[in-house]
């Protein structure tokens, strides 16, 4: 390399740092919000090293509903995937020993990842086709487009950074490894599968990636002779076969996800199913070149059509359009062409065609699709940049489009990066952009009793309970706010309520057992403490209590037994320290 080109790309280098800094420099004191909470602040699991060799046992897994309904006491219930994503994993047990809960800790390194992420692909481009004005555009491009804003702040979208991350890693090894001979060349490709190993670890639509560089070789290196590509096949592709099929032997066999995997379809039948996927592929595409009122789409939302109308037909029609798009430009830019079918094979995994997602649709799952088509838009603006009859009236044209398209993304991520400013923000932002959609609700009541207003928390969780009356989480998030309130009888009512719906709901039962302590109705509180411990042996917090409701009447023996035992669970357990010393204090009263 050239003193000159070195010196280009470590400005550019610099360049895509700041432009980045610039893009994402208002998210750094964000909140955790949404599933950070589960995932992040009551994940005890990355809270301590110990734990790292879980990572590769069956203990890593979790219940969902134990991350909903248990998260707030248990501290065995694994790492709170119910997939297996050890890498994800180790990112926040690596930011936790940095930063303990301090959320601007966790943006940092998820702003550092996607920083990575544009170095990356400048360097992918540079290096696949020496053209400096490409990799400059795709870089900058993908660094401030507002379709990544929710993968950028959203602690529990990490995997999205990371499989990035990992892939284009794996890519520029694939492509360096056939420009080496010897030891080099080895150690590039077995680099690569490794790479491509840890991308699968983080996320599962890492495993288009052997569709990826046989469609990269198609392009760039046997000028789409299938046949020429077929004969290498076994040489190049082999290693990557192997470690996509030790994954899915993981996967599927080792740490079977606990979550269905059978199609359950929108809106009830399949012909509603794929028109809503439709839809949805055709808002990330109208999203990436339109990149305006993208927001953060609630969970478990999905734009369901139940009849072929205009919207699906015009969606269908956006699609076709661009898969000809990308057929047609070959011959002229094959950078374009192979951006638009990198889009088409890396959406496949989340468009729903072949799972149904939990979340059928969210703009963070464009964070890997977006590569491809930021290499296609960056393909068509140089071309523009450069066509004669604007180049010979605008010397500058490429560098006038570049700060253009730029600006007009960065003034989209800016504002957007403040939706994930705190729970208020993040269910408000919600709301504005899919009302009637509850789930938006959740978030407020939460951010509502974080500030100790508690009748608006009340308030927002009635607005959810209208939606779905069976939620036993929202019965007992306003018996808390009542207990707080010191309506005691109305918090009896909810946590009544909460269990109904949910009998072995665990916090209901100690919820009510610490209303029942308060109301000086002991025998009740040790019936539902009794009843917390029965469902799970090691909550801490319900011993203590059961030994002061016995302590209360006066069954000392029975109270001291309980307290022995909550510090068997939890050895710094203040009140339990506390209530014990108390207590052997009383005795040596009575003795003298």
């Amino acid at each position: 390399m050239h003193n000159k080109e070195y010196f280009n790309m470590r400005r550019t280098i610099f360049i895509i740092i700041l432009v980045v800094f610039v893009a994402y420099f208002n998210s750094r004191s964000n909140a955790f919000v949404g599933d950070d909470n589960y995932v992040v602040v009551r994940n005890s699991f990355i809270s301590s090293w110990k734990n790292f060799p879980s990572l590769f046992t069956k203990n890593y897994l979790s219940d969902p509903d134990t991350i909903i309904f248990d998260s707030y006491h248990r501290t065995d219930y694994g790492s709170s995937e119910i997939t297996y994503r050890p890498v994800v994993t180790l990112s926040y047990m690596v930011d936790y020993a940095l930063w303990r809960l301090y959320s601007p800790g966790f943006h940092l390194t998820s702003i550092l990842l996607h920083t990575l992420n544009a170095i990356l692909l400048y360097l992918f481009v540079l290096t696949i086709l020496k053209n400096h004005s490409l990799a400059l555009f795709s870089s900058l491009f993908f660094a401030v487009h507002p379709i990544n804003t929710e993968a950028v702040n959203y602690i529990s979208a990490r995997e999205e950074l990371l499989v990035v991350f990992f892939l284009l890693s794996a890519f520029m090894l694939y492509v360096y490894h056939k420009r080496y001979d010897g030891p080099k060349r080895i150690i590039c490709y077995l680099g690569s599968c490794f790479s491509f190993c840890l991308a699968l670890f983080s996320k599962e639509m890492a495993i288009t990636f052997p569709i990826l560089i046989m469609l990269y070789d198609f392009y760039f290196e046997f000028n789409a002779s299938i046949k020429e590509m077929i004969s290498k096949m076994k040489y190049r592709y082999l290693g990557y076969i192997a470690v996509a099929v030790f994954y899915l032997i993981v996967y599927f066999f080792v740490f079977s996800p606990r979550l269905n995997l059978d199609m359950v379809y929108a809106g009830g039948s399949i012909h509603t199913h794929l028109f809503t996927s439709l839809k949805i592929l055709a808002r990330y595409v109208t999203a990436f070149f339109i990149p305006f009122n993208i927001s953060i789409v609630p969970s478990f939302y999905a734009p369901v059509a139940k009849t072929f109308n205009y919207e699906v037909l015009l969606s269908a029609v956006i699609l076709a359009l661009l898969a000809i798009m990308a057929l047609r430009i070959y011959r002229y830019s094959k950078l374009a062409s192979f951006g638009i079918m990198w889009f088409f094979i890396t959406i496949l995994p989340v468009s729903n065609l072949i799972i149904h997602l939990v979340n059928m649709f969210s703009f963070r799952y464009m964070y890997l699709p977006a590569v491809g088509l930021c290499l296609a838009l960056s393909a068509g603006c140089v071309s523009l940049a450069n066509a004669k009859f604007i180049k010979s009236r605008a010397p500058n044209s490429d560098k006038i489009i570049l700060i253009a398209v730029t600006g007009i993304f960065l003034t989209g991520t800016l504002p957007q990066n403040l939706f994930w400013k705190s729970e208020y923000s993040f269910g408000k932002n919600q709301i504005m952009y899919y009302p009637g959609v509850p789930e938006p609700y959740q978030a407020l009541s939460k951010y509502y009793f974080e500030q100790g207003d508690y009748g608006k928390s009340i308030a927002a969780s009635k607005v959810y309970l209208k939606y779905f009356p069976d939620s036993s989480l929202s019965y007992n998030d306003i018996g808390v706010c009542c207990l707080y309130l010191g309506r005691l009888d109305e918090a009896v009512s909810q946590f009544k309520n909460a269990i109904k719906f949910r009998p072995n709901f665990t916090d209901a039962h100690y919820n009510l057992g610490i209303i029942y302590l308060n109301k000086n109705e002991f025998y009740k509180a040790i019936d539902c403490f009794n009843r917390a411990i029965a469902l799970d042996p090691n909550y801490a917090d319900a011993y203590n209590n059961l030994a002061v409701a016995y302590l209360k009447l006066g069954k000392y023996k029975e109270g001291r037994k309980f307290l022995v035992k909550t510090l068997e669970l939890c050895p710094n357990h203040e009140l339990a320290t506390g209530n014990l010393k108390s207590l052997e204090e009383s005795k040596e009263e009575e003795k003298k």
